[in-house]
């Protein structure tokens, strides 16, 4: 292929990725279509180490949980190992219909320490189908302005879910993941589901 052909294939091409480009930047529901795969792609995978089910449908817990309703409480200190075990702790995982009538928001909070000044902390909520396909998640960073290195602090993140409604048969999993820095040592750890209205008793 000669010169002045291959630039006439690469201006044909650098051509057609800016007009897709703007088509997507000027349609509304493309442009909506492409945040939403975008957002998706990003979701974090679930730790292999997660609450899992029993036969009969409770939960199996990897931590030492208080509660089972809407409240639950974990207090790891005095446990083992309490750090970030490769960029993440355990999953809690719950039911939607076992901890919230008409679920409209989750409520996740940790206690930790971490030495590094900067480190890359989230706070992840997943909300999964039965079968496990992603239907949404959500994550709040630890901003270093915010944080204090080498001191006991509480990190707290609520996620509003508006216009979502999950099924009963939904699953929410709460984690904390680690990009980077020191590993985080957790102490206590908090997931409380508030519903549109008091949950009624099981």
């Amino acid at each position: 292929m000669t010169r002045s052909a291959l630039l006439r294939t690469f201006l044909a091409a650098a051509l057609l990725s800016a007009t897709a480009t703007a088509l997507v930047l000027r349609v509304p529901t493309l442009r909506e279509q492409a945040r939403t795969a975008w957002h998706a792609w990003r979701c974090p995978s679930l730790p292999e180490e997660r609450t899992t089910f029993s036969a009969a449908g409770m939960p199996v817990d990897p931590w030492p949980v208080r509660g089972n309703g809407p409240n639950l409480h974990v207090d790891l200190r005095g446990t083992a190992d309490t750090s970030l075990v490769d960029g993440h702790s355990a999953a809690l995982v719950r039911r939607v219909g076992d901890v919230a009538d008409s679920l409209v928001a989750i409520g996740f909070g940790v206690e930790l320490r971490c030495t590094d000044p900067h480190p890359d902390i989230r706070l992840c909520l997943r909300i999964d189908a039965a079968d496990g396909s992603s239907r949404a998640w959500n994550e709040k960073r630890l901003r270093p302005d915010e944080h204090r290195p080498g001191n006991r602090e509480r990190f707290n993140f609520e996620w509003i879910l508006r216009e979502r409604r999950p099924a009963p048969d939904d699953r929410v999993s709460a984690f904390v993941r680690q990009a980077g820095g020191e590993a985080a040592v957790l102490y206590t750890v908090d997931l409380v589901f508030r519903s549109a209205a008091p949950q009624r008793p099981r």
